[in-house]
């Protein structure tokens, strides 16, 4: 799973601590999640909009997130590299993995996200 996506929230090297039994997600919840595209892949994204949501996806369109679906995005939208929903659309909720809830490694970096 690459970070690249989430800095500065996390950095190499970090290692997070990942609720796989969690209540209904929130906007501004954290979660790892199986790529809707592509299997093989696992995604760290924060929650943007929750289902019955408007957003807007990449060409700036309206949209409204689907029931059981999720609209997730990456803290660092200034790398062109980096996808999220506004790329690939909603997300499952069954793609789901776990929440992530605290940076555990290294010490100095120890917190809550």
């Amino acid at each position: 799973m690459s970070i690249r996506s989430y800095y500065p929230t996390l950095l190499p090297g970090d290692i997070i601590w990942v609720k796989r039994r969690f209540g209904r997600p929130s906007v501004g919840d954290i979660f790892l999640f199986t790529c809707p595209y592509d299997p093989a892949e696992t995604y760290i994204k924060r929650v943007a909009a929750l289902e019955r949501q408007i957003v807007s996806n990449k060409r700036e369109e309206a949209v409204i997130v689907s029931d059981n679906h999720l609209w997730m995005c990456s803290d660092n939208v200034a790398s062109p590299s980096v996808l999220d929903s506004r790329h690939y659309g909603e997300v499952n909720c069954g793609l789901l993995l776990g929440k992530a809830v605290r940076i555990i490694w290294p010490p100095n970096r120890w917190k809550r996200i």
